[in-house]
């Protein structure tokens, strides 16, 4: 999926979209799958994924994809 793709998900999913929202999730599912095989900490993550998804500014200086890596990375620490 392209950034400006991503970015129009994050501003509707932000706004309440919840079909948003839940491309965005599936588009990040491998990255979750990727960092844990139990079913509970995989729950976690997608609820930590959420909430960075409604907390992002693209003010930030790096991308989406980055700062998603970095949020769960950081939840796993």
């Amino acid at each position: 999926m392209t950034q400006p793709k991503i970015r129009e998900l994050v501003e509707k999913a932000q706004a309440q979209d919840k079909e948003a929202l839940a491309l965005l999730v599936e588009q990040f599912k491998p990255l979750i799958y990727s960092r844990s095989k139990d079913e509970d900490m995989r729950q976690s993550l997608f609820l930590t994924l959420i909430e960075a998804i409604k907390k992002f500014k693209y003010e930030n200086p790096y991308d989406f994809d980055q700062y998603i890596q970095e949020v769960l990375e950081k939840y796993l620490s």
